[in-house]
């Protein structure tokens, strides 16, 4: 980079102005010129420290510079501003402040310093600015502006003998993946300036990735050679002696830079880490104890006394990932499994870890029990002394009242209740209570009263970590970032279990303020607690991003898009990254944004994954499936047949195969899903598209399987066998299938077996009839089946002896039965290994198992391995989709509530074909739809839930938080479906939420009506019946509404208006002469409407027009002799 000289080349420039502020200012010119020379040289922590012990406003660029080649670009920004304030229009202030924009992404605004230092730059400054103007083009992903740039500068007369316009072209090509252009470029670069260290750094990035091991460390040492202590030089020297793996070597090269750097503390920390590899604690400890007997607060030796800590807990590995997964029961189990074990050698990490299990189950007291324990072992052990104090405060009501309110932001409250909880908080947590006000005077911006607080605390307890965090935020407030990031460290140190936000928090300000190095540490050890945090992921992309650890930037901010598609997709692009780094980053947020639902979101991400050079096969199979989902068939295709020609046969047949099936093509469909099966055996998408076919061949006995799953077996029957002659010929063995299925339903197991046998003759692949076959067999094996039910009742010794039995009985055919039982006996225990092994096994010897693949899914989804459960599910289903609703809807429920909502939409999808009218699997699609983001898909299917089961759904709807657009058509159908079941006053409550919530549809202000009707609020209703009459019959239609006849087990259809309706209401409010209009005039609209002819019947009988209320009531009645109405006012006409 150009900045290096910059301080030099303005020295005699700035001469003048220095001699013209002598009188004010006081400064030692041989310190000046010390700063310089080490500049000069590249010592630049040496001139660092010599430049800030004096007070030259001269030296201020001098210190400026040496921050930011240090990396510390808050210190260094602060120096430039500083210099820019007395001296606006300096050329130092102005690149300097514009290269620390660049450096912290803020990229409009370093383009304005940028435009600023050009104006005032004499000659022999242009490179340095066009070489600035290259980063900031390269950072803002503009290729050619960022080439021509670094070529302006080569150009420049002033830049012979310069490295820069190399540095940056290699990095130009390194970030492309033009590995052999970016090493000709470095190599140049390192011809013009044997002392070029990032030409070395580039050189030894390039050996790295080639895995040219010893040529990276070599290039490596020979650029510390240059500069003694470079940060980005330090971390790649780690990253090169771990992939060199030889402990040994790595030891002696960390023990020769100590000799020769004996005053850098990276190597004496490396060599601590390079000892703590092999497993030598006590020597890696005397390492880390050296460097904090020179720097209590070093950041970097304080992670490596943590990492110590964490060598111990590596004997329960398996607790700990089980607790950072959510998995606490099964945590505590394995905590406690290795309890023995830990106190036999005084390891405290068994007690530790139950302790921070009980915690977070909310067993306070039970947690503190084990924290003492864990101290009472190692009493050095400081995770366990700062969970006793965590497991203490959540002890002492007052003090955690006060904190909610604290963090409702009710301050005055919350000091009153602390004031309280001294009452009840023992003298050793005293502490606490004047923490929390401390944090009180923090949050009211009393930043001095905070920090007196929180240093009055620490000085009397050493391990008060929530004091010493607030000593970090205090300092991250006052722009102190390097006393920010010890505070922050050292807090994290003594808790590492404290909240989320104890890490993101302090890592977004100090990234904001181009502090990377101490973020990184900050997150690299949050990413160990919280490894499934999108925002840590991302964050610490963004640190890696800013020390140009591309390679470690791009698999961060990958995990990150993995975690959090639909979060992390609209800030993705905020991280500067070169192509080849951001591609893998690309791919995992495309896909992410796929399987999230959002296709058009996908679909981008894709084709800027391929625009960016990517050419990996998944990359094609993403546009493929993405341009599926928006229906774009022909780019579907045209991507599909590249991947397959790129090598992949799975997931791309399977992908044509949905692509013919949309067009029609049913052959080519099938035979597409075949070939992606052929290759990837239970290929989930290819079996569900198979399954779509053979479901397409149950249109021809549609009116069978209403009538089935509305539970009318007989009609159901005789429905299928009408289709009988019509499906044999059609080669189609729906009727048969369906046939067999509803004879299963009747308990007629022999004649289902028949059925299905049949159905198979006509198409042995029909897997609704194989697993149908396999159901009937099932139902006839008695031990089996009584097996099942002690199973079920969880009399699981009483299972396992019946299920033994039930092999005599079994036929070698479904002999698997019996092993598959034994399985879930094995599942029900929650033994999953050995559930999970069983079905395995039975899967690999019978393909068709269907019950099988369903408990691996059962097993996967228990272990929250929520994409293997899906797939298995769906072979599962795809081999039987008719295994009973429940299936689908136990496995989603707990997917739902995992957030799984992909796999949970796939799981409900399948269920939704085979039980359309099932309630329970609308609702749960809707839940689905909302976790993806789809609140219009969601409120289709809350409308499809309220319109199956109204009274069903109605108490749990409002838990949907559906938007109100997306809630309008629910709550209508809702409204809709309570009136009709008689629940006339919630059904007025929903038809209310959908008009406020925008909804424009009359029938819903008709609805409305009819139910204020029902309830007899005449008057009421009559506003609302008059306006929508006038909409009848175009836009409204006449309601039919099947109703019961009292007193009796018969019940007649009616058919109703709004406008016969409010006839009735104005009879009823005793507006007879009104009523008979209307009655009328519906009468004319309609002559066989029976409501509005028995409706006059009565207005007639009331106006005294006997004989003509006598007409109207025999009218209705010759078209409904039951009609009970006009029975009942036929028999008062004739009444003497």
């Amino acid at each position: 980079m150009s900045v290096r000289n910059s301080a030099a080349g303005n020295r005699n420039q700035n001469l003048l102005r220095i001699f013209a502020l002598l009188s004010m200012v006081a400064f030692s010119p041989a310190i000046m010129a010390d700063a310089e020379e080490m500049f000069v040289k590249k010592k630049f922590v040496e001139a660092r420290d010599l430049a800030a012990s004096s007070s030259s406003l001269d030296n201020l660029g001098i210190l400026g510079w040496s921050q930011f080649m240090l990396d510390d670009y808050g210190s260094a920004m602060s120096s430039f501003r500083k210099l820019e304030k007395v001296w606006p229009n300096d050329f130092d202030a102005l690149l300097g402040v514009a290269w620390v924009l660049t450096k912290t992404g803020a990229y409009q605004e370093a383009g304005k310093y940028v435009a600023r230092a050009e104006s005032l730059a004499m000659g022999w400054q242009r490179p340095m600015v066009y070489d600035l103007k290259g980063w900031l083009a390269m950072k803002q992903g503009n290729i050619e502006a960022a080439a021509k740039h670094f070529q302006n500068e080569d150009n420049e007369p002033m830049a012979a003998g310069r490295s820069d316009s190399s540095v940056g072209l290699g990095w130009l090509a390194f970030n492309s993946g033009d590995l052999a252009k970016a090493k000709l470029a470095f190599e140049r670069g390192l011809s013009r300036d044997s002392k070029c260290f990032f030409c070395r750094d580039g050189l030894a990035r390039i050996a790295l990735v080639r895995g040219e091991f010893k040529e990276a460390l070599n290039q490596v040492l020979g650029g510390i050679e240059t500069t003694g202590d470079n940060h980005g030089l330090n971390t790649l020297l780690s990253s090169v002696l771990i992939a060199i793996n030889d402990p040994a070597l790595g030891k002696k090269t960390y023990a020769d830079l100590i000799n020769r750097y004996p005053k850098v503390p990276a190597y004496t920390i490396g060599l601590g880490y390079a000892l703590l590899a092999e497993g030598q604690a006590a020597g890696a400890e005397a390492e880390f104890r050296k460097v904090l007997a020179a720097d209590p607060a070093n950041v970097s030796a304080q992670a490596g006394i943590g990492a110590l800590q964490i060598l111990k807990t590596g004997m329960v590995k398996d607790g700990w990932d089980a607790y950072f997964k959510g998995e606490y029961d099964k945590a505590l189990g394995l905590f406690d499994a290795k309890r023995g074990q830990a106190a036999a050698v005084k390891n405290p990490s068994a007690e530790d870890g139950r302790g921070w299990t009980l915690l977070a189950q909310g067993k306070a007291r039970d947690a503190r029990d084990a924290f003492r324990a864990a101290i009472a072992m190692d009493p050095q052990f400081f995770y366990s002394s700062s969970g006793l104090a965590a497991a203490e405060s959540k002890l002492l009501v007052a003090y955690r009242q006060a904190w909610g309110l604290l963090d409702l932001g009710r301050l005055d409250e919350a000091v009153t209740v602390f004031g309280k909880a001294r009452n009840d908080t023992p003298a050793d947590l005293q502490w606490l209570v004047q923490d929390g006000l401390g944090w009180v005077s923090f949050f009211r911006k009393d930043y001095a009263a905070a920090e007196k607080t929180f240093a009055e605390i620490l000085a009397a307890n050493k391990d008060a970590y929530l004091s010493e965090m607030g000593l970090g935020r205090v300092a991250l407030e006052r722009k102190d970032y390097s006393a920010a990031a010890k505070h922050v460290s050292r807090s994290l140190l003594l808790n590492p279990y404290q909240v989320l936000a104890s890490y993101t928090i302090p890592a977004a300000k100090l990234v904001d303020a181009g502090q990377f190095r101490d973020a990184k540490d900050i997150l690299a050890r949050g990413e160990r607690i919280y490894p499934y945090s999108a925002d840590i992921h991302f964050l610490l992309a963004r640190a890696q991003s800013g020390l140009n650890e591309e390679r470690s930037a791009g698999l961060s901010l990958a995990k990150a898009a993995e975690l959090a598609p639909f979060y992390i997709d609209p800030v993705f692009d905020k991280v500067s990254l070169g192509s080849q780094s951001k591609q893998t980053a690309l791919l995992s947020l495309a896909w992410g944004l796929y399987y999230g639902g959002n296709a058009a979101a996908a679909a981008k991400r894709f084709e800027q994954y391929a625009a960016m050079g990517g050419r990996a096969v998944s990359g094609l199979l993403g546009i493929g499936w993405a341009q599926l989902a928006l229906n774009n068939s022909p780019n579907a295709r045209k991507a599909f047949e590249a991947a397959i020609k790129g090598g992949d046969s799975g997931d791309a047949f399977a992908g044509l195969g949905w692509v013919h099936l949309g067009s029609g093509q049913l052959g080519e469909a099938e035979k597409n899903f075949k070939s992606a099966l052929k290759a990837i055996p239970y290929h989930a998408s290819a079996q569900s598209g198979l399954a779509n076919i053979q479901y397409r061949k149950t249109e021809l006995v549609k009116e069978g399987w209403a009538a089935y799953f509305k539970g009318d077996y007989l009609k159901a029957l005789a429905a299928f066998e009408a289709k009988a002659a019509a499906a044999v010929n059609a080669k189609n063995p729906a009727s048969e299938d369906g046939r067999g299925w509803t004879l299963l339903a009747m308990g007629e197991t022999r004649s289902a077996a028949n059925a299905f046998d049949k159905a198979l003759k006509i198409d042995p692949d029909y897997y609704s009839a194989q697993s149908g076959r396999i159901a009937a067999r099932r139902a006839e094996l008695v031990l089996y089946q009584q097996a099942w039910g002690h199973l079920e009742a969880g009399q699981f010794e009483q299972a396992r002896a019946k299920f033994e039995s039930a092999r005599k009985e079994s036929p070698a055919e479904f002999a698997w039965l019996v092993d598959d039982g034994l399985a879930w006996l094995a599942l029900y225990k929650k033994d999953y290994d050995g559930a999970e092994k069983a079905f395995q096994a039975i899967v690999a010897k019978t393909p068709g198992a269907y019950l099988s693949h369903k408990g691996l899914g059962y097993v996967a989804v228990e272990r929250k391995q929520f994409p293997a459960a899906a797939k298995s599910l769906a072979t599962a289903f795809s081999l039987a989709p008719y295994q009973g609703v429940s299936s689908y809807l136990s496995s989603a429920l707990k997917m739902l509530d995992a957030k799984a909502y992909v796999q949970a939409k796939e799981v409900l999808g399948a269920g939704e074909m085979a039980y359309p009218y099932s309630s329970d699997i609308q609702y749960l699609l809707a839940r689905a739809m909302i976790g993806l983001g789809d609140v219009e898909a969601a409120g289709r299917k809350a409308a499809a839930a309220a319109a199956l089961a109204p009274t069903y759904i109605e108490p749990a709807f409002d838990r949907l938080n559906l938007p109100p657009k997306a809630a309008r058509e629910a709550l209508a159908s809702l409204g809709w479906g309570l009136y009709f079941a008689g629940d006339h006053a919630n059904a007025i409550k929903r038809f209310d939420a959908a008009l406020r919530a925008g909804a424009t549809d009359p029938n819903i202000s008709r609805g409305k009506g009819f139910a204020l009707f029902r309830q007899g609020k005449y008057r009421d209703a009559v506003p609302l019946l008059e306006v929508a009459m006038k909409q009848e019959p175009g836009k409204l239609l006449p309601i039919v509404e099947v109703v019961p006849i009292p007193g009796t087990k018969e019940s007649w259809t009616i058919e109703y208006t709004a406008g016969s309706t409010l006839a009735w209401a104005h009879y009823r409010l005793g507006s007879n002469a009104k009523a008979d209009e209307l009655f009328a005039e519906a009468i004319s609209a309609n002559p066989f409407a029976i409501d509005a002819l028995t409706g006059r019947g009565y207005t007639r009988l009331a106006l005294k027009d006997a004989n003509s209320a006598q007409t109207y009531f025999e009218r209705a009645l010759k078209i409904s002799p039951a009609y009970p109405d006009a029975r009942q006012g036929l028999a008062a006409v004739k009444k003497p």
